[in-house]
């Protein structure tokens, strides 16, 4: 469980040209599935990106795998919802890998 400097964080993984690598994005948010964390998958956001809540393992995991990824606030994601209502994006709750 992560302490409270990063209670309200989230991790996103963005899919657009910024990422490292795609593959392995992929494989990461399967990851975190496989694991039983909640993933949202922000559909049409910045090439389909990814976001969970933070944890200091994913973000180790992260990075040895090469994927780019953004520490961000819960006023960010706010924002991000508010830009996806806005436009022609949706955000799917992924709970399960398939």
């Amino acid at each position: 469980m992560a302490g409270p400097a990063f209670a309200q964080q989230y991790m996103l993984v963005p899919m657009d040209l910024t990422q490292t690598n795609h593959l392995k994005a992929y494989g990461f948010a399967y990851k975190l599935l496989t694991a039983g964390t909640q993933v949202e998958w922000l559909l049409n956001y910045r090439g389909g990106s990814f976001l969970t809540r933070y944890q200091k393992d994913a973000e180790l995991d992260a990075r040895v795998r090469d994927v780019a990824f953004q520490v961000i606030a819960a006023a960010a994601v706010a924002e991000i919802k508010a830009e996806i209502e806005r436009e022609n994006m949706e955000v799917v709750v992924l709970e399960k890998a398939p």
